[in-house]
């Protein structure tokens, strides 16, 4: 677990220092059709913080937590992240970013040990919502670099 957080607490400055390597003009190009941009990505990641807070402070708060699933553009109405602030939004993700580690921080044991009714999963608790967030911040820097490197061909 602890390790975990220290990757989670990295993620603001790993995403920041692969957004200033892209070249500005690649931020929003549209490199695969009906798939997200660069710059959708990142903003993404930030914006789902406050999504992925929320859940640890229901793991918190309720002894028989139930979560929806939060599918950006399908069951909950899809944000304008093309529209968003790119620069703003990074400033603010070290932050949120922490906000989030003091809520995954406040868990106590018994916490950890619930098991929680998610309908997309077979299994829920803390400790795979803590490794599903690292994941999914993995997973997208890998996309963002995959659409800032990666040639038309093999995309």
């Amino acid at each position: 677990m602890d390790i975990q957080i220290a990757i989670l607490e990295k993620t603001p400055s790993l995403l920041r220092e692969l957004i200033l390597e892209i070249p500005l003009s690649q931020h929003k190009l549209a490199r695969i059709p009906g798939k997200w941009t660069i710059h959708e990505h990142a903003c993404h990641l930030v914006v789902v913080d406050l999504v992925m807070q929320a859940r640890f402070e229901k793991f918190h708060k309720d002894a028989f937590p139930e979560f929806r699933p939060y599918l950006p553009g399908a069951q909950s109405p899809a944000l304008p992240l093309l529209e968003m602030d790119l620069e703003e939004k990074l400033s603010i993700f070290p932050e949120n970013r922490q906000n989030l580690i003091h809520s995954i921080r406040q868990l106590r044991v018994e916490d950890w040990n619930k098991k929680a009714i998610h309908p997309e999963y077979l299994d829920y608790s803390a400790g795979h919502l803590l490794r599903h967030l690292m994941m999914h911040d993995h997973l997208h820097m890998f996309r963002i670099q995959q659409l800032w490197l990666t040639q038309d061909a093999f995309l």
